[in-house]
This record gives structure tokens, C-alpha cells and sequence, in this order.
């Protein structure tokens, strides 16, 4: 109903166009002190104008489809949305009315019942008619009245088409929305024929699903609307075995001014498995989530594109579950990501593919041009940056003890040397010389201070003691340093690793990463952050390369998601840990999405299915088993990839390292001690030991049976029972200890003197069908040791659950197939 005072130019849309168009004109010819009263004299001059005019133009069939029109309206539409009345417009000139009035009467019928039965915000909108147009950008959620008639040409479709075009073009329309679309005249189709194009335009062209076409019926084949008797409500199920053809939901009796039959007039339109052609699908190769695995011609003369990962088996599950097939459009050429991205986006938009998938990320300026799906996964953006490295100086060795420590140790020695030496020299005639020399005394200080032995013990008490209790210093001191200096060795820390997005800029480190990314990493180019990254940063498309570059040559770093970054490390590097490092916190967060054509039916559908397969935990498992299975692979290109770079800086260090110095030790030792018999124990050795080595490693061999094992040893005995000689006869009785503490050497000599005839009794506890088994009996425990390093091979980290009876078969099969013929 009209409320005095209050009216605007929107208001104006139940009245006849012309009249509209005055009242609207008048409105903005005046200041807006003025407007309130002018509002109050139009509101009342339409008041009791409007009924009388309106009386005269309200025609019985008018009346009916309005009123058929109003209980659509009441009992399907809502309340909080508006209501937008679009009608056709054959002219551009408001005041030559080129065509039918009745048609006109129809929609003022129509807005004059709607404006007097409902309080709903109410919209007109007619193409081409500037005086009526509303602000139809601020409201985006409305229900629909399409009123529309054949033009001049008999063709419905031209108006319809004209009619949704400037809806869009306004940024009005809701496609997911309810439409009644009113045809007060049909021309020389019949009503189902036009209600079918009506139903196939909105569905094909603007993805329209719930469409309620009224349509007047006759029993004559042409429609003059005198004879109208009823009005017929059709609609279209196109997901339905019956999609091709429209189905008549409900009749108004005109006479008794009732709906034939109690039914819903927009029943639901997505059934739970859908009919339906084909779905097109673009995706692109993006390696590990979609996988090109080929093509091939198929019967029908068709190229078949295949594609394998996790977001195609994620489809292909919600694909089935919908009764609903697919196929792969080819895919696109275009060489870097962001472009493929775009490419595979504007296929849906411009219909090209229904559906687009690929890791293809949530972004708001995607999302104006197609639909998307629920996000089912989403992975970090992380600015990967060199590892930290080991970092040893002299500067760690000194800050063990503080700067006045050190000088209170430097000291004391010096301190400890004189008294020791005043004390030895003046007070006591009887100390040992050694430390009544002045220097020789600091050298034994000294020693002590650095916990090597002193070459003389002191003789007096009261040196003793003094020379005591500076023991007891040193070794305190001594443990301490030796502590920090050990561990310095074996860890002595690294470089501090960058860690914030400003520490990696004032660096000096080299970054690049896709530079066709910028609009989406920096969406705020005005930022000073964003300004200084966006001034040295390098393009690097190539992830793998990027990733090594960082890996091996340390001075670079790159910003790429973190899924991509251990996919190639589990598939490139799988024997290295730790590899890659990266800031403190992530750079960035992007969701995972597919998209579908704008305003599409399947985007309900489909995200029910998936939004179960979130919830259940089904797509966490397929990616978690997905991320398992990277450890099984190994890329084809991994060995450019897999260079371990030798960092000669810092080396661990090892018991290994100080072997040298023990050999030196030992020949120096050797050399002080016996240095005047040096040649003549080598000629001694050479003469009568060098056998000892020779048989050593001939036991060592894997070929040799127990007789020839034993044999070797007893002559080995044997030749060193005969050697002449003190050493010689040393080492014959500590052979003969050595065997004395084997319990088993008399049966082992035992079995050997049967097997190789040379006499001997057999145990009583020895089968003698099984004697000839003894004869590949190991003597030496080289053969255990290489079962140790065969079980190291054999039960590694991937087969842990191996019983013990396969694992003693491996074994067996791979000590023949190494250790029968020979040696290692």
C-alpha cells in the first residue's frame, strides 16, 4: 500500500509507465527542502486518481493471471527478498506507444495487485527505458516476474534474451533465485512449444534451474485471448530422464479462480542421481596433485585426454556418487603456472569447460567470474632460505672463561713457577735440581697447568705440597676447558639461520620465485615491504630448480608451497633429512578449490558429497597416504638434482682424526726406545713373521672350507712353535693361552684330524651321516661379521615387520649370491 509522505522515484513502479515517468521527472526537478511536500500532494492525487483509472483497464483475463500470479507470488516466494518485474520495451520513445495496450494493462493489473496485497520492496525494470531505471546495483537477491511476448516476428526468445541482458548488465541478476515468467500471448506457438524455449534459453544461457512458466490455453490452436479458458504452469526437470520436454505442474481454473490440483509448482530440480550429458573437465599437468599420463583415439574418432592424483580421484568420487560422467578437455599449452591458472579460470568462465580443477587457489577475482566448490585443502607459502652451517672460530675457545679468568690464570703460573723455584733454590739445598733451574721449573709448571706429566717428581714436602695443591687447580681448570673444547668440537654450533622476511632482505641473499605472481603475493604494492621484495626479487618458475638452488648452493632462497617443497625433496633427495629450511612464520596460506561455470546447478550437489568426504577424514587420508607414497618414488631426473654438496669449512671431528697422532706416538716411541736396533728387529720380523700376516688374510677369505681353514692354522702354529727366538717364543705361549681359554678348539681339532684322515676319534655326540656338513663350518668370526653387514642390508627401516623365518631366507639367498665364489 502507499504510505503518505514517503514515496520516491521507486515508488512510481506501480503505475503505468507514462504516469511514472512524470511523477519521477517532477520529483527531481525540485530541491530536497521542497520534496517532502510534493510527495504528500502526488501520494494523494494518486490516492484517489489511481483507482478510477485503473478500473476501467482491469480486464477479466488481466484479473485472472494477475491473480494466479499473486498465489504464486504469496505461497512460493519470500518475503525478505524484493520483487523485480521486468517486461519488454519495443521502443525508445516514451511517448509513441508502439504496441499492445493490452499487454500494458497487464503489468500495471499486475503492479497495482502486488503494490495493494504485499508490503515487498518492489522493482521495475524495463530495457532501454532510462526515465525508469532503478538502483538495481544495491539490491542483489530478489524474486522474479519475467513478463514477455513474441516481437514482431512471432520469436519470444529476442525479448526474453533483451529483457535478462539488461538485468545482468545491472548486476541484478540471482540465478539461484525463483523466476515466474508470464506470457500473456503466445502467437503461433503452442503452449508447450514455448514454454520449452522459454525453460532451454534461461537453463542454457544463464544457468536458470527454477523457472515457473504461465502460459494461457485454449482449446483452439491459435491463442487469441478472448478465448483463454485456463492458464497452464510449466517446468522443466533437466536433470530427470524426462529433461528433454517440459512438464506441466499445475492448471488455474479461471472460473473458480483455484489451482486445478494441490502440487508444487517448483519442485526440486536436482535429484539424487542426476541425467545428464557428459561434464567437461580442464585441469593441467601440476605434478604431484594432476598427472598427464597420455592420450589416446578412442572408437569414435575422439582424442581422450588422462589424468591421474588426489583432486581427480576426489572428483571421480563425487562424479559417481552423482550418477554423472566426465571427459578432459585438452589441456593447456601455456608454459608457466599463473598463466595455466588463468587459462583453466576463463575456460569455465566462458563456458568452454564445466569444471576447472588443479590446485587452483581461492581468490576473490576468481570467484566474479565462476563458481567454486567448498575448499578441501590448503598448503602454506613459506620463504625457504639456506640452512644453517657449522661455524667454529678461536673466538668460541677464549670466551670459555672470561677475559679476567685468563688473566688470573696466566698468573698464577707465573706466580706458581717463581715460588717453586725460590723455594727449591734458597730454601731447600736438597730438592732435585730439575727445579732449581729457573726454566726447567717453569716447563714443569707448565706441563702441569696443560695436564701433562711433570719429567720429575719434587723431593722436599714442602714443594710437594705446593706443587700438590697447583695440581689440583690445573685439573679444575683443565676439565672445564676441555669440556666447552670437546663439545666445540663435536657441535660447535652454526650461523644463525635468517628467520623474518626483514633479516632475509638485509641479507644480501639472492630471491626469486614467479614474478607473474605478484598481483596475488602482493596485492598491496604500496607497502614498503612489499616495494623492497618486489625490487630485487628474480624470477624462478621452475620449483625444482629453485628448491636446489637453495639446497646446494646456499645463498639463495625462494618462496614456493610447502607440498611442492617436500614432494620434491621425498622424490629427489630420499637419503637426505633436514634439507630445506625456512622462516619463522609462513608467508602466506591459499586453499585448494575447483570452479565451476557461473551461477552452476552442480555447485549444491557436489558440495554435499565433498563436504561429507571432508568431514568423514576421507580426503585427509587420501592425502596423507599420498604423502606416505613420495617415499616409494624416486623422479625420473633425480640425480641432477641429488648433488650433496662438501662444505671444507668445518669437518666433525672424530677418534678417526686423531689416528695419525697415535701412529706418530707409537713409532716415535718406538724409535726413542730401540732406535740403536731399529734394522736389525726388522730383519728379525721380516725373517721369521711375515707369515702370520699372510695366513691372516687368507682366513679371511669366504671360499675356504673348515679343513683348509684349519690347516692354514695349524700350520701357522706350527711354523711359529719352530721360530727362534724370545719374541718367537712370547708369542707361541700366548697362542697357546689364547687356545687354552677355547673350550671348543680340542672337538673342532678333533673333527678336522676325521675329516682330513689324518686320525683322530669322533665325539660321541657327532652323527656321522651328518660329518660332511662340519666341513663348512666358519673357524673365524669373519663369516659372523659379514652376516652382521648382510642384516644391516636385509632388515632396513622398510621392513620392520618381516617375520623371522623370511628374513633367514633373505639371508640365506644373499650370502650365496655374494659370499660363494670368493671374496667381497
Amino acid at each position: 500500500m502507499l504510505t503518505w509522505g514517503m514515496l520516491s522515484p521507486h515508488d512510481f513502479s506501480i503505475l503505468p509507465p507514462l504516469q511514472a515517468q512524470y511523477c519521477t521527472v517532477f520529483l527531481h526537478r525540485y530541491p530536497i527542502g521542497k520534496r517532502l511536500l510534493y510527495k504528500v500532494l502526488i501520494g494523494g492525487f494518486l490516492h484517489f486518481i489511481l483507482p478510477a483509472a485503473g478500473s476501467d483497464l482491469r480486464t477479466y483475463e488481466d484479473q485472472n493471471m494477475a491473480n494466479c500470479v499473486l498465489n504464486v507470488l504469496r505461497y512460493y516466494f519470500t518475503s525478505d527478498r524484493s520483487i523485480l518485474i521486468t517486461a519488454p520495451n519495443n521502443r525508445y520513445n516514451i511517448m509513441n506507444r508502439e504496441f499492445d495496450n493490452g499487454q500494458e494493462e497487464l503489468l500495471d493489473t499486475i503492479l497495482q495487485r502486488i503494490n495493494q496485497h504485499f508490503v515487498w520492496s518492489l522493482q521495475l525494470n524495463r530495457p532501454n527505458l532510462e526515465t525508469l531505471e532503478n538502483n538495481l546495483e544495491d539490491w542483489n537477491n530478489h524474486n522474479y516476474v519475467l513478463l514477455t511476448w513474441p516481437d514482431e516476428n512471432d520469436d519470444i526468445s529476442l525479448n526474453l534474451i533483451t529483457q535478462m541482458e539488461e538485468i545482468m548488465t545491472k548486476g541484478s541478476l540471482h540465478a539461484r533465485s525463483r523466476f515466474l515468467v508470464v506470457v500473456p500471448h503466445l502467437g503461433s506457438q503452442t503452449p508447450e512449444d514455448t514454454a520449452l524455449s522459454i525453460l532451454e534459453e534461461l537453463f542454457n544461457s544463464y544457468m536458470i534451474l527454477d523457472v515457473l512458466v504461465l502460459v494461457p490455453f485454449s482449446e483452439t490452436s491459435v491463442q487469441p485471448r478472448t478465448l483463454v479458458r485456463n492458464l497452464h504452469l510449466y517446468t522443466r526437470l533437466p536433470f530427470h530422464d524426462s529433461g528433454s520436454k517440459v512438464l506441466r505442474v499445475n492448471e488455474w481454473k479461471m472460473e473458480q479462480k483455484i489451482f486445478s490440483r494441490d502440487s508444487d509448482l517448483f519442485p526440486a530440480k536436482m535429484p539424487l542421481k542426476m541425467n545428464s550429458s557428459p561434464l567437461k573437465v580442464a585441469t593441467m599437468h601440476v605434478e604431484p596433485v594432476v598427472i598427464y599420463t597420455g592420450s589416446y583415439t578412442n572408437q569414435y574418432n575422439e582424442k581422450v585426454y588422462n589424468f591421474i592424483g588426489p583432486e581427480i580421484t576426489i572428483l571421480d568420487i563425487i562424479v559417481r556418487h552423482l550418477n554423472l560422467s566426465y571427459y578432459f578437455v585438452a589441456p593447456q599449452n601455456e608454459a608457466g603456472y599463473y598463466d595455466k591458472v588463468v587459462g583453466l579460470i576463463m575456460s569455465v568462465a566462458s563456458s568452454n569447460a564445466d569444471i576447472a580443477l588443479g590446485t587452483l587457489p581461492l581468490n576473490a577475482r576468481a570467484t566474479e567470474m565462476a563458481d567454486f566448490l567448498t575448499p578441501f585443502f590448503s598448503s602454506d607459502l613459506h620463504w625457504y632460505v639456506p640452512c644453517p652451517k657449522p661455524f667454529f672460530t678461536p673466538e668460541k675457545l677464549l670466551a670459555i672463561f672470561s677475559l679476567h679468568v685468563w688473566i688470573l690464570s696466566i698468573v698464577v703460573l707465573i706466580s706458581v713457577a717463581t715460588i717453586t723455584y725460590w723455594i727449591s733454590r734458597f730454601s731447600n739445598s736438597k730438592e732435585h735440581k730439575h727445579y732449581r733451574s729457573p726454566i726447567r721449573c717453569f716447563l714443569s709448571i707448565w706441563a702441569i697447568f696443560l695436564s701433562v706429566s711433570a719429567p720429575k717428581l719434587p723431593l722436599s714436602s714442602t714443594v710437594r705440597i705446593f706443587f700438590l695443591l697447583f695440581l689440583w687447580f690445573s685439573v679444575a681448570m683443565n676439565t672445564i676447558f676441555q669440556a666447552f673444547f670437546t663439545s666445540f668440537l663435536l657441535n660447535p654450533g652454526v650461523i644463525d639461520q635468517i628467520r623474518t622476511i626483514e633479516e632475509l632482505l638485509s641479507s644480501g641473499v639472492e630471491y626469486g620465485y614467479d614474478r607473474k605472481l605478484d598481483n596475488y603475493l602482493f596485492p598491496n604494492k604500496t607497502e614498503t615491504l612489499a616495494i623492497k621484495m618486489l625490487e630485487r626479487a628474480k624470477d624462478c618458475v621452475d620449483y625444482r630448480k629453485c628448491l636446489s638452488k637453495v639446497i646446494n648452493d646456499g645463498n639463495y632462497a625462494t618462496l614456493r608451497s610447502e607440498i611442492y617443497a617436500q614432494y620434491f625433496v621425498a622424490t629427489t633427495m630420499p637419503g637426505r633429512e633436514n634439507v630445506l629450511c625456512s622462516l619463522d612464520s609462513r608467508f602466506l596460506t591459499y586453499t585448494a578449490t575447483m570452479y565451476l561455470r557461473k551461477n552452476s546447478p552442480y555447485v549444491e550437489p557436489f558440495n554435499k558429497v565433498l563436504g561429507r568426504l571432508i568431514n568423514s577424514g576421507i580426503i585427509n587420508k587420501m592425502v596423507d597416504d599420498v604423502m606416505y607414497g613420495w617415499h616409494f618414488q624416486r623422479a625420473p631426473d633425480s640425480d641432477k638434482y641429488d648433488i650433496e654438496t662438501v662444505d671444507d669449512s668445518y669437518f666433525q671431528f672424530t677418534t678417526q682424526h686423531l689416528a695419525v697422532s697415535f701412529y706418530i706416538l707409537i713409532i716415535g716411541s718406538s724409535v726413542c726406545v730401540s732406535r740403536k736396533r731399529l734394522r736389525e728387529n726388522l730383519a728379525y720380523i721380516d725373517a721369521h713373521f711375515t707369515f702370520v700376516a699372510d695366513t691372516i688374510q687368507q682366513l679371511e677369505s669366504s671360499s675356504l672350507s673348515f679343513c683348509e681353514s684349519m690347516t692354514l692354522f695349524l700350520n701357522a702354529k706350527s711354523r711359529l712353535s719352530v721360530a727362534p727366538g724370545k719374541y718367537a717364543a712370547q708369542m707361541y705361549e700366548k697362542l697357546k693361552s689364547i687356545i687354552s681359554r677355547n673350550p671348543g678348539y680340542e672337538t673342532i681339532n678333533s673333527v678336522y684330524k676325521v675329516l682330513s684322515g689324518t686320525g683322530g676319534e669322533l665325539p660321541g655326540e657327532f652323527n656321522v651321516a651328518r660329518m660332511v656338513l662340519y666341513n663348512h663350518v666358519p673357524v673365524t668370526s669373519v663369516h659372523v661379521e659379514r652376516s652382521f653387514s648382510a642384516y644391516k642390508q636385509i632388515l632396513s627401516n622398510r621392513r620392520h615387520k618381516s617375520e623371522c623365518f623370511n628374513l633367514e631366507t633373505l639371508l640365506v639367498v644373499y650370502c650365496h649370491s655374494n659370499y660363494e665364489h670368493g671374496d667381497e
